[in-house]
């Protein structure tokens, strides 16, 4: 797991092949003009959803992971607390879907705060529980590029 600001997105660019035309597309589009939803990069290889929410408290949020794509989540409105765990031998409480990628745990985990400006890199092997309370319940714009491995 990565955690930086936007401004130093440079440091890792070359750490992906599909790093900088992510990281390009944060720092190029407008990104309040695009509604919520699936907005394509390069197809499959590389795509960003645009989440409008509310954050929410840990009892409503599970950990998840994925297999497929890494995910860089960059908050581009609000702050939010990130819980994170590194996927070791735990047990999912739910099977891998294949379609969308992901499968859920649940386990006690650490956090981080993500303010606006910031990003997360999540890799297969950080299980992560995003959207949760910074300090209070507050909306959140957050831009999660998924990143085909």
């Amino acid at each position: 797991m990565i955690i930086d600001t936007l401004q130093n997105s440079n440091l890792y660019e070359t750490m992906h092949s599909r790093f900088k035309q992510a990281f390009d597309f944060l720092k190029e589009t407008d990104i309040d003009s695009l509604a919520a939803g699936k907005h394509e990069i390069d197809g499959d290889l590389i795509f960003a959803i645009i989440n409008k929410y509310n954050t929410e408290t840990p009892e409503t949020v599970q950990l998840e992971a994925h297999k497929e794509y890494i995910d860089l989540q960059y908050v581009h409105q609000g702050n939010e607390t990130l819980g994170f765990a590194t996927l070791t031998s735990q047990n999912p409480i739910k099977d891998y879907d294949k379609k969308d990628d992901f499968q859920l745990f649940e386990q006690e985990y650490d956090s981080i705060t993500l303010n606006k400006g910031m990003f997360s890199i999540l890799y297969p092997t950080d299980i992560h529980a995003p959207g949760l309370v910074y300090k209070e319940k507050e909306a959140v714009v957050k831009v999660v590029i998924k990143i085909s491995i």
